[in-house]
C-alpha cells in the first residue's frame, strides 16, 4: 500500500483536499476527484473520440480511477487515468457501478479518448483492490444521461392518493385488483413515475404461482408480499424526492423512465464495478432489490423508483415496444453478445416464436448470423419466418430434431439459444451444437431445470455453457436503441390493464406468440412539467 501510494504521489502530485483529491495532471487539467487503484493486466483498447468530443479543461469530476501495469524496470507505473464527469451525458455513475458505460480515457499526454467499455465482453476480468488513503465511501448516487432541464425547479403534478393494483396477498393465490392502493411517495434519492405500459415476463408468472426457481432448483420464498408484480415497464416522472431537483438537475418532471428487473444496486461490489450490476450482492448489511422479488413492480399506476439508477430513456422512444425490451430484448441481446456471433454463423433459438425468442432472432440477424428458430404451431411458424429465420416445428420432427439441425447447419449450430421457460427445451440443446459452440440459456424452468447432456460430449466437442440475467444499463440501452432504430420490431399485443390474469393463463397454456404489453394509464406527455405550473 506504501508503495502504491508513494507512487501515485510522485507520478501525479497528488495531495488531500477535504474528502476528495485535488490532482494536477496537467496546465489544462485540473480536476478535483475521488481515487481508486485498479489492476490492468493488459493494455486497453483506445478509441478515438467522437466528432463532438469535449475537452476535458476545468471541467468538475467526481471520480477517477487510476490503471497501474507492472513494470520490470520502475515496480508500478501509472499509465492511464479514467474520469468520470457527472455533467457528461457520456457518463453514468461517479462509483463505478456501470463500467461498461461511456466515459473517458485520459492517457499520459493529457489527451483524451472515449472507451465504450472498460469491462466489454470478454474482458470483464478487472477488480477493485484499494482505495487510496481513507477515503469515506461516498453515497450511492449517480448522474443520468437526459438533455438538460429548465433551471429552476419544476413543482409536482398533483398525486392522487390511491390508485389500481394488481396484488397477490400469498403465493399460489389468486391475482387481485386492488382499486384503494396507496401510492408511494418518493423519498429523498427517488422519483414517482406514472406507469404507462409493462410487458408480462413468465417469470412474474412462475413468481405468482411460487414457482420461480433459486439458485438452488428450489422454489423462491422470500418474496415481499403482498406482492405486485411487473419489471418490464415505462413510465414518466411525475414527482420528484426532496431536494433531488438541485442535487441532480438532470432528473426533470417528464422524463421517460424505464421499469426493469434491478430494482437498487450498490454500485461498490465487485460486480458493480466490472459493469455487471445485474449480479449485484451489496456491500456489508446492504443487499441489493428488484422488481420482481423485494419491491413493488410495474403491475400498479405509480411506482417510486431509486434516482440513483435510473434508466432514462430517449425521447423519442415508443414506450409500448421499448417496454418488453426492457427485460426480454434486453435478455436476449446479452445472450448473442455472449454467444460472440460472427456474419455467416448459424444460431438456433430454441423457443423463436415466444416473448424472449423473437428478440433473439432478430438481434442474432443483425449480428450477420443465420438463425434457425425452433417452436411449434402455424402462428409461430409465420412470425419466425417473417423475421427472416427458417423455422423446425419440434412437435412434428420430435425424434429427427437434432438431424434436421445438424443437416441444415451443415454440422451444427455455432450457438444455441434457449428461451423457452421448460426443461424440455434444454434436453437436446447441446447436441445441436458444433465441436466448440456455445450454449446460451436464458429460459428458467419452473422447478429449475437440468442440462441433460453428457460430460462426455462437452469435454470432446469443446461445448461453452453460457447463462445470462438480463442485461447492464449500457446493454439495455442499447438494445432499446435497436428498436427505436427500427432494427428490431418485436411483435407486441396492447392489452387493458385488467386483462392480466387472461394472459396468465394464456401464457401457462403456451399461446401467445410475441409478448403481450399491458396499457396501465395515459401518457401525460413529456411536458408534464410545463403542465404542473398551470
Amino acid at each position: 500500500m506504501d508503495i502504491l501510494q508513494g507512487t501515485l504521489q510522485r507520478h501525479l502530485r497528488l495531495r488531500e483536499r477535504a474528502k476528495s483529491y485535488h490532482v494536477s495532471y496537467s496546465k489544462s487539467c485540473i480536476l478535483d476527484t475521488t481515487c481508486i487503484i485498479f489492476p490492468v493486466p493488459q493494455q486497453l483498447p483506445i478509441h478515438r473520440p467522437r466528432p463532438n468530443g469535449e475537452s476535458f479543461s476545468r471541467r468538475k469530476l467526481t471520480c477517477m480511477y487510476f490503471y497501474w501495469t507492472p513494470s520490470l524496470s520502475s515496480g508500478v507505473i501509472f499509465k492511464r487515468i479514467m474520469c468520470l464527469n457527472r455533467s457528461s451525458d457520456a457518463a453514468m455513475t461517479p462509483y463505478g457501478f456501470s463500467l461498461e458505460a461511456h466515459r473517458r480515457l485520459i492517457n499520459i499526454n493529457s489527451m483524451h479518448h472515449l472507451l465504450p467499455g472498460l469491462a466489454s465482453h470478454g474482458q470483464e476480468h478487472f477488480e477493485v483492490i484499494t482505495r487510496v488513503s481513507e477515503i469515506p465511501t461516498p453515497p450511492p448516487r449517480q448522474p443520468h444521461r437526459h438533455p438538460k432541464n429548465p433551471t429552476s425547479p419544476m413543482p409536482s403534478l398533483a398525486i392522487p392518493s390511491k390508485q389500481t393494483a394488481a396484488v397477490v396477498h400469498h403465493l399460489g393465490g389468486p391475482l387481485e385488483f386492488v382499486h384503494d392502493w396507496p401510492v408511494a411517495q418518493p423519498g429523498q434519492d427517488e422519483v414517482l413515475a406514472k406507469v404507462l405500459y409493462t410487458g408480462v415476463c413468465q417469470s412474474d408468472l412462475h413468481t405468482k404461482n411460487g414457482t420461480a426457481a433459486g439458485i438452488d432448483g428450489a422454489p423462491i420464498t422470500k418474496i415481499k408480499l403482498p406482492h405486485i408484480g411487473g419489471h418490464e415497464g415505462v413510465g414518466r416522472i411525475v414527482k420528484l424526492g426532496p431536494g433531488l431537483a438541485e442535487r441532480d438537475p438532470s432528473i426533470h418532471l417528464g422524463a421517460l423512465v424505464g421499469i426493469r428487473f434491478a430494482a437498487r444496486v450498490c454500485r461498490r461490489c465487485e460486480y458493480c464495478l466490472s459493469g455487471r450490476e445485474q449480479y449485484c450482492q451489496g456491500v456489508g448489511e446492504w443487499k441489493p432489490t428488484n422488481h420482481l422479488h423485494h419491491e413493488d413492480g410495474a403491475f400498479q399506476e405509480y411506482i417510486v423508483l431509486d434516482a440513483g439508477y435510473l434508466t432514462l430513456l430517449p425521447a423519442d422512444t415508443d414506450p409500448v415496444l421499448a417496454a418488453p425490451t426492457l427485460c426480454a430484448g434486453l435478455t436476449a441481446y446479452k445472450a448473442v453478445l455472449n454467444a460472440d456471433v460472427k456474419v455467416g454463423d448459424w444460431i438456433v433459438v430454441v423457443g423463436a416464436g415466444g416473448g424472449l425468442g423473437q428478440y433473439a432472432v432478430q438481434y442474432a440477424r443483425n449480428s450477420g448470423a443465420k438463425v434457425i428458430g425452433i417452436d411449434t404451431g402455424e402462428e409461430k411458424r409465420g412470425l419466425v419466418e417473417s423475421l427472416g429465420a427458417s423455422f423446425i416445428d419440434f412437435r412434428k420432427v420430435p425424434s429427427d430434431l437434432i438431424r434436421q439441425v445438424q443437416r441444415l447447419t451443415q454440422g451444427g449450430a455455432h450457438s444455441v439459444i434457449v428461451s423457452a421457460g421448460s426443461s424440455a427445451a434444454f434436453a437436446q440443446a447441446a447436441s445441436m451444437l458444433r465441436v466448440g459452440g456455445t450454449l446460451c440459456c436464458i429460459g428458467i424452468p419452473p422447478g429449475g431445470g437440468r442440462i441433460e447432456t453428457s460430460v462426455a460430449e462437452i469435454v470432446i466437442k469443446g461445448i461453452k455453457i453460457q447463462g445470462n440475467l438480463v442485461g447492464n444499463l449500457k446493454e439495455c440501452l442499447d438494445a432499446v436503441r435497436q428498436v427505436t432504430e427500427g432494427l428490431v420490431r418485436p411483435k407486441v399485443y396492447v392489452r387493458p390493464f385488467e386483462d392480466l390474469p387472461a394472459v396468465y393463463e394464456e401464457m401457462e397454456k403456451g399461446e401467445i406468440a410475441g409478448r403481450v404489453v399491458l396499457k396501465i394509464g395515459d401518457d401525460p406527455g413529456p411536458v408534464v412539467g410545463l403542465q404542473s405550473r398551470l
